[in-house]
């Protein structure tokens, strides 16, 4: 947030006074009307028409002085403005107490009462002046009332002495507002300091909030990075901001990120750190370097760049993470500015979130690369393991077939058990394959029913469930069930839930599939009345290689992928899956996949 100037409030005091002023003298121009007119029906002794004229004259140049105040907007001659105004009404106030009594006149209180209101809303050298020029006039209507009423001696002196004394109060209730208005700008200056600190503090807190959230939630460095710098030159009264960055091999700095400055500045551009000796004591002392003036500061490279962007004065500030250095922000101004120790420590703040985020995002990456490493390790390796594989079983299926000669009994038991155990390889090989490629996203996307599919998956699955006596059911709701998603993906996904809940349904169970639409998602139950899943394998249900301990004890064949695999399928659509079971009595699993198009 940008701090108002002196200048400024100055201003903004100013005209803010003469509108007081102006609100009290168009009242004043009305009651001396309706003080007129009360002359006017009512005998006082006082003639009403100079009365009502003064009136008239009060309200006609203060509408002058309203127009006015809307259009000037030079500081100096506000100050005339005004003191043209507080004359005027010292002159209607002259001809009001001229007209109702002269220095007996019950106006003349007025004339303290203004002379300390001007004190306080006027300078001290404009309330000088001004009540001087109200001890003339008050003077001069003790002199005027001598002249019209040819008073003795003693009365002359009354009047005189009361022309003094109420000079006197005049200066008092001058000295008294000035001392008041005294009181009150200082208060007026420590208020407006405070509220400029609370509301620079209140924008260092949420740059750090924001920053933090940015360092949280981004994993990219440049984001961040950008974030960071967009940030800091946004707070007053850093103008620029530029993130360097040093190399792995210690020896040159680059530019990163730059912010407040034209796009040619802030190009991404290398030099030797050798060369830049900010950088170099900044990094090797491991602390903030200050420097009043880059355009005549000889360790500075880029004067010319400094001088087209009007740059000034810098902090540079280094990034450190557990004692290393990783390079260093430069914050810019426009201007002179000494760099307080509050704007030290706030952009030493910021630069040790830029070093969480660098850090992160290097950890980040490593971890990309070694699960790219692993993948493609795995996928290496089954590749490497399914041939030899299937040419085992390929021997072992001819040998059981009889082709190299007669086999005993004992040797089918043992072949077909090793046949048993490659066919399982190979199984667990394929799914290895499958859960690596599932969450890969150059799938081919397009539109599918997934009505068709499921129906597609029951019929395939149905003698599978004929030979336990496993009643089928599927029972589709609707007629948006239609997405857009990778088909093969979502049939892998129905048929291993379909086929589990076949797997673990005793004989003469059932197992039902109901499949409606509902907020944006269609919602797909697979019902099975199995033997459940127990409470403390639900969490790790889709885990990779994870089976409960019930289903190894059915004896059933599985590798513990199945449904690590679809959960992956079902996260890249966007889905989720949920899963509710009773041991001993069956689970429902299911499964939520939205019918958008926005998957990545």
């Amino acid at each position: 947030m940008l701090q108002e100037s002196t200048s400024d409030r100055d201003f903004t005091q100013l005209k803010s006074r003469n509108e007081t002023l102006i609100f009290f003298r168009f009242i004043a121009g009305i009651i001396l009307l309706f003080t007129s007119a009360l002359f006017y029906f009512v005998d006082l002794g006082y003639s009403s028409f100079p009365i009502f004229f003064v009136g008239i004259c009060v309200i006609c140049y203060n509408s002058i002085f309203f127009v006015l105040n809307k259009n000037t907007t030079n500081t100096s001659r506000f100050s005339q403005f005004t003191f043209f105004q507080v004359f005027l009404d010292w002159l209607s106030l002259f001809f009001v107490a001229m007209f109702t009594g002269f220095v007996s006149s019950p106006s003349l209180f007025l004339f303290p009462l203004y002379a300390g209101m001007s004190g306080i809303m006027l300078s001290k050298k404009m309330t000088f002046y001004l009540t001087s020029i109200a001890i003339v006039l008050i003077l001069l209507l003790g002199l005027l009332s001598i002249r019209a009423t040819l008073p003795t001696l003693k009365d002359s002196v009354i009047i005189i002495g009361s022309s003094f004394f109420y000079g006197l109060v005049l200066v008092c209730a001058s000295l008294l507002g000035l001392w008041a208005s005294k009181e009150l700008r200082e208060r007026l200056e420590i208020a407006i300091i405070l509220k400029e600190q609370f509301y620079k503090e209140n924008d260092r807190l949420n740059t750090i909030y924001n920053v933090a959230l940015s360092v949280n939630s981004q994993l990219e460095v440049y984001k961040v990075l950008r974030h960071l710098s967009d940030s800091l030159a946004s707070i007053s009264p850093v103008s620029a901001c530029v993130i360097r960055l040093i190399s792995d091999d210690r020896k040159t700095v680059s530019v990163l990120e730059a912010s407040g400055v034209s796009a040619e500045y802030g190009k991404s551009h290398t030099v030797n750190l050798a060369d830049d000796r900010i950088d170099v004591e900044c990094l090797k002392a491991k602390l903030p370097i200050f420097v009043p003036n880059v355009l005549k500061d000889p360790r500075f490279l880029y004067k010319n760049e400094a001088k087209v962007e009007g740059l000034i004065s810098m902090l540079a500030v280094p990034i450190i993470h557990l004692d290393e250095v990783l390079g260093v922000i430069r914050c810019y101004t426009k201007s002179y500015y000494e760099f307080t120790n509050d704007d030290v420590e706030f952009v030493a703040l910021i630069a040790s979130q830029a070093a969480l985020s660098i850090v992160n995002a290097k950890a980040y990456e490593k971890v990309v690369e070694l699960d790219k490493s692993r993948t493609s390790f795995i996928r290496v390796v089954t590749h490497e393991l399914r041939a030899p594989m299937a040419a085992v079983q390929s021997i072992l299926q001819i040998v059981l077939d009889g082709y190299t000669g007669e086999v005993s009994e004992k040797q089918r038991s043992l072949f077909e058990r090793a046949n048993d155990r490659v066919t399982g390889l190979l199984r667990l090989v394929s799914e290895l394959l499958e859960f690596e490629g599932a969450s890969a996203k150059d799938r081919d996307f397009e539109e599918i029913d997934l009505r068709k599919i499921m129906t597609d998956v029951v019929f395939e699955l149905a003698p599978k469930a004929d030979v336990k006596h496993i009643r089928i059911k599927f029972i589709p709701s609707g007629d948006n069930l239609k997405l857009i998603g990778w088909k093969d993906g979502i049939h892998r996904v129905f048929e291993n839930f379909v086929d589990n809940a076949i797997k673990y349904t005793k004989p003469n169970g059932s197992v039902s599939v109901n499949m409606h639409f509902e907020n944006g998602h269609v919602i797909t139950n697979i019902i099975d009345n199995g033997i459940g899943i127990p409470k403390e394998s639900i969490p790790r249900l889709f885990t990779e290689f994870y089976r409960a301990q019930n289903a190894k004890q059915e004896e059933v064949q599985g590798t513990g992928l199945g449904l690590a695999i679809s959960k992956k399928i079902i996260s890249i659509h966007n889905g989720d899956i949920s899963v509710n079971s009773v041991l001993g009595s069956g689970t429902t699993f299911t499964i939520l996949l939205p019918t958008g198009t926005n998957f990545f």
